[in-house]
């Protein structure tokens, strides 16, 4: 929450004649700190302009947010390639992989990304 030391840093930093906008403002910050305390967010980071204004540039996750994005891993995952093994012989896996019973999925592109089939288009500044 803001605490006295923050109102006073926050006076000194405004000129005099925007005070009354940082008093809202601060009214303002108040009540939406209330919530985000409420919502179980712990950290934020505030700016404060010299016009008076105040805005939130972050706000932390709260513990919802968290469970719902998912647990991360404990540490760095080096063979992620190794998770796709579970996939067994489902049509996701044929399509990664070359296997023998998937070589008509697996072809070359064509050279210099042309999609189509036939020879190369002319070019106007080809050399003659």
């Amino acid at each position: 929450m803001l605490t006295r030391d923050h109102i006073c840093r926050y006076h000194a930093f405004v000129p005099v004649w925007h005070w009354p906008v940082l008093w809202l403002s601060l009214l303002w910050l108040t009540a939406t700190l209330r919530r985000l305390g409420a919502e179980g967010r712990d950290t934020f980071l505030i700016r404060v302009c010299q016009d008076g204004r105040i805005f939130i540039d972050h706000v932390s996750e709260s513990p919802a947010e968290r469970t719902a994005r998912g647990a991360l891993p404990d540490g760095p995952v080096h063979a992620p390639w190794t998770r796709l093994a579970a996939l067994g012989d489902t049509a996701l896996w044929a399509l990664l992989t070359c296997g023998p019973s998937n070589r008509t999925a697996c072809r070359p592109l064509p050279d210099r990304g042309w999609t189509v089939s036939g020879p190369a288009p002319e070019h106007p500044r080809a050399p003659p």
